[in-house]
């Protein structure tokens, strides 16, 4: 809560202290309280969006199911306006989740099952530069199988980053486990 006082043109200005670093984009409620004329309380509100770096990237993938030596990834780099952004460095992580499941007897013949995950960073990543339209792109070949998430980083020109994480799946010739349920 922060005291203010309205000028004569019936505007305010007041600067919020953030507590914690923004490291995606963060939708904020601004509301302020004012007497009107007549003494009564009045509300009026805005909605504000805290962005982590001075620019955005996306991420896509073919598809949600892939092969394992065949990821193909497109990224676009936009400004806070929209508008696309050339010559940007792009740089792709990709990692690996695997659900590691271990079924126990319970009293009574059932069954329950304990899930544990586990995220490997893959040594397969990109380093890629966005192109006049905005977009860049990449073809990797992790050689697993299973769920991946890809990471694209971009940063601005005060060295704050911003992120775009998409999952999906791949096919190869390992075996997949989805991890057990209780239900």
């Amino acid at each position: 809560t922060l005291p203010a006082t309205l000028g004569a043109d019936g505007s305010a200005k007041a600067d919020i202290a953030v507590s914690q670093k923004v490291t995606e984009p963060v939708s904020l409620t601004v509301e302020m309280d004012y007497p009107d004329a007549n003494g009564e309380t009045m509300t009026a509100s805005r909605y504000l969006t805290l962005y982590p770096a001075d620019l955005q990237v996306g991420v896509r993938t073919d598809g949600w199911l892939m092969r394992d030596d065949d990821l193909r990834l497109q990224m676009v780099v936009l400004g806070l306006d929209g508008k696309v952004l050339a010559g940007k460095p792009v740089s792709v992580d990709v990692y690996s989740r695997e659900i590691i499941t271990a079924r126990r007897r319970l009293i009574g013949g059932f069954y329950a099952y304990d899930n544990q995950e586990r995220v490997t960073k893959l040594s397969e990543s990109c380093h890629t530069t966005s192109d006049r339209q905005g977009l860049a792109e990449c073809k990797l070949a992790p050689g697993v199988s299973g769920e991946v998430t890809v990471v694209a980083r971009v940063k601005d020109s005060k060295g704050r980053e911003s992120r775009a994480v998409r999952t999906g799946w791949l096919a190869g010739k390992d075996e997949w486990w989805f991890g057990g349920d209780n239900g």
